[in-house]
């Protein structure tokens, strides 16, 4: 069921947000402090007013499923230095049009932006060495990608049912 809550605001000593935390809510727009290291696992899967997430610097970790179902998020930018891209951290947000990611990650893992119909464009860091399988499946409006001399391993399923693809790089 979802709840009411449309704004937080994090006191400048937050850490973590744990596992779940704001699951269901009906949060429009998210500025995490500085302070913050781990976005747990489902922190605000399915906050489907989502529309805005600012990350901070100091983030080290994104959990499974932490913006899965944020139908309503339009673009990521991720600055800080991860090295991981979990377990569909943003699958099946409908509305995400553009990801950028920092040159740290080296591993996107399974589902990551999976169903994320509008995506069309994504920055591929030249750290990146493995895409883990159905990470971009449903990805219908990405159009081309390009892949970094440090790639190693492409999972199965990894573009299907990207219709609009024409270029692989």
């Amino acid at each position: 069921e979802r709840t009411g809550i449309t704004k937080i605001a994090f006191p400048p000593t937050f850490k973590s947000i744990g596992i779940n935390s704001f699951m269901n809510t009906a949060l429009i727009e998210i500025t995490i402090p500085n302070s913050v290291r781990k976005i747990k696992n489902g922190a605000f899967m399915n906050c489907e007013s989502l529309i805005k997430v600012d990350l901070p610097l100091s983030l080290e970790k994104i959990g499974n499923c932490a913006f899965k179902g944020c139908i309503q998020l339009k673009k990521i930018v991720i600055q800080s230095p991860l090295k991981l891209i979990q377990e569909s951290t943003f699958e099946n947000c409908k509305s995400l049009t553009r990801v950028i990611l920092p040159n740290s990650v080296v591993t996107i893992e399974n589902q990551a932006f999976c169903e994320c119909e509008s995506l069309n464009l994504i920055n591929i860091p030249e750290s990146l060495q493995s895409i883990k399988s159905n990470v971009f499946k449903g990805c219908k409006s990405l159009t081309q990608i390009s892949f970094p001399d440090s790639m190693k391993s492409i999972g199965s399923g990894a573009f299907s049912q990207c219709i609009s693809l024409k270029k692989i790089e």
